[in-house]
């Protein structure tokens, strides 16, 4: 097995308008999904994450998943998304 020393995390999914934020899809106007690591760091649709170094044989990746405003008019009603993640060895 490869001496890996990082790991880089991708996600991927539909850029709402602004390109920054996952897209909502359903009845529900209005909203976004925003992705960070635990330093704060946004994770952009399709755009690499930095490096993360590994530090041992158990190691979690930690990030946090908020639905915010997009700047446009809330509109009450259901919601979903799909968001997929490519993990990278180096």
């Amino acid at each position: 097995m490869p001496d890996w020393q990082h790991v880089r995390v991708t996600f991927d999914g539909l850029a709402d308008a602004s390109g920054r934020l996952f897209a909502i899809g359903g009845a529900a106007r209005g909203l976004a999904l925003r992705i960070a690591d635990t330093q704060g760091q946004e994770s952009i649709p399709g755009v690499p994450m930095p490096l993360a170094p590994l530090t041992g044989a158990d190691q979690e990746l930690h990030y946090t998943l908020q639905l915010v405003g997009n700047g446009r008019p809330v509109a009450v009603g259901s919601h979903r998304t799909a968001v997929r993640f490519r993990l990278e060895y180096f």
